[in-house]
């Protein structure tokens, strides 16, 4: 069943879900101890929102925090079976999440604590694909998205606000907020590794590779309109585009994005003609059973110089 056509703009999220009763069948004769006829009565179940189907807490891998070095935290998502959320460029339907965190105060009467936060890390999505096309690039089950942080100040936890886009046959809004203490423990290294350290593994081993440190052979370039990149050795690739204001973007990645084999080649919509650059997040498999995930940015038109194709008249 193809997914309703609320998902399609993050601006749509709000869905109408309709439970229809099921009618109850009657049944003849005589029921068991002779007591004459009886019916039964199958009620519907309440369907979920989507503060239910997704809840959302903070995590970290270790046991304390330290004032002014950089240590992470996490975002973790557990995701209802059957149900998805979106990465950062949601494909061709849906929304990312979104959250704001902030620290908390050790009192009440405490100054707002200070939380410098960086980029979010985001794994590796896994492609979704519905029936008209339709491409999307989502999580399933569990997934973290790691924040680097600093602290000042000696802020007592973190809290979280989040909101997300859940979708399976119908999308559907939910929020939700969690909070974390920073421990400070007496005679023991703030940096032990915590019980989410195995979590916090699992998920950083998809988190992609600047190019320069992947210390992989792979050639890219983009020439006539479209990607091209080999990885010789690869048994598979897939290319997750990055999201662009400019409208620069693949035309068929539902066909083109993934490959079998060691070479991809993606066209490209005419807005890349003026892109500085071409970027996006591979992921490469090999005979072994091992894969890689590497951030990709290939210099565009506008920083090659390369003129735009012409026109056929």
């Amino acid at each position: 069943m193809a997914r309703s056509s609320i998902c399609t703009t993050p601006a749509a999220l709000f869905a109408v879900l309709c439970l229809c009763a099921i009618p109850a069948s009657a049944q003849s004769g005589k029921a068991q101890g002779g007591k004459g006829s009886g019916m039964d009565t199958l009620l519907p179940q309440k369907a979920k929102t989507g503060d239910e189907l997704v809840k959302v807490r903070l995590t970290m891998p270790t046991i304390g925090v330290t004032s002014g070095s950089q240590q992470y935290i996490g975002i973790t998502f557990e995701i209802e079976p059957g149900w998805h959320i979106y990465w950062k460029n949601p494909g061709d339907s849906g929304a990312a999440p979104s959250w704001n965190i902030e620290g908390t105060a050790g009192t009440p009467t405490a100054g707002a604590p200070g939380i410098q936060l960086g980029e979010p890390l985001w794994p590796a999505p896994h492609r979704y694909e519905s029936p008209g096309d339709i491409l999307d690039y989502v999580y399933e089950g569990t997934v973290t998205i790691i924040v680097p942080f600093t602290v000042s100040g000696g802020p007592a936890g973190a809290r979280i606000s989040a909101n997300w886009l859940v979708c399976k046959d119908v999308c559907l809004p939910g929020t939700g907020e969690s909070s974390i203490r920073f421990f400070r423990p007496s005679g023991l290294n703030p940096m032990t590794p915590s019980e989410e350290a195995p979590l916090f593994h699992s998920f950083h081993s998809r988190i992609p590779i600047p190019a320069d440190q992947a210390n992989i052979d792979f050639r890219t370039s983009f020439a006539d309109g479209r990607l091209h990149i080999t990885v010789p050795g690869a048994t598979q690739l897939i290319f997750f585009p990055h999201a662009s204001v400019d409208m620069v973007a693949p035309t068929d990645a539902f066909h083109e994005g993934k490959a079998d084999g060691d070479t991809l080649s993606i066209a490209y919509s005419e807005e890349a003609q003026n892109a500085e650059a071409i970027t996006g997040v591979l992921e490469i498999h090999r005979a072994d059973g091992t894969e890689a995930f590497v951030e990709v940015s290939v210099p565009g038109p506008a920083a090659t110089g390369a003129a735009p194709p012409e026109e056929s008249e």
